[in-house]
């Protein structure tokens, strides 16, 4: 069964001597792994402007934002992708989608961001079936939990 109120919250944390933003939907965490959503497609997008610490600029946010519905959306259509959470650090923002299956996400990712052009970009799909990034990466430590 999945939830359908997502529980979304972020916190800062440290990824690789870097300081990184998480934000994910915490409601996840009590029904995790969704065996129907066992592939994780992972899309990072290149900074055009980060701030001195790595992370996203007021100026840049609304169009990641618009470019992040984008891929919620059409990945939800056609993959049943739930978008999971977001991560940015080091002049970079990473999205997470667990999906049903991974045949055709490049074409579905390509075709999002050919609406940024301004933005390089990369991407990978792999099996998760544990959800290994969702609970041992992304989901925060009871410290970072109440942080």
């Amino acid at each position: 069964m999945e939830v359908l109120q997502p529980e979304w919250d972020f916190y800062f944390c440290n990824v690789e001597g870097k300081l990184a933003s998480i934000m994910l939907d915490l409601s996840l965490h009590g029904i995790a792994p969704l065996p129907q959503r066992n592939c994780l497609i992972q899309v990072a997008v290149d900074l055009i402007d980060p701030d001195d610490r790595g992370l996203t600029v007021p100026s840049e946010a609304e169009k990641l934002f618009v470019m992040e519905d984008m891929l919620a959306e059409q990945l939800a259509q056609t993959l049943q992708g739930l978008y999971v959470a977001r991560s940015t650090s080091d002049g970079k923002r990473i999205f997470y989608f667990y999906a049903a299956a991974m045949v055709g996400f490049q074409g579905i990712v390509d075709e999002v961001l050919g609406s940024f052009s301004e933005y390089s970009y990369g991407s990978q799909a792999f099996s998760d079936p544990e959800w290994a990034m969702y609970m041992q990466f992304l989901y925060p430590t009871i410290h970072e939990l109440h942080s």
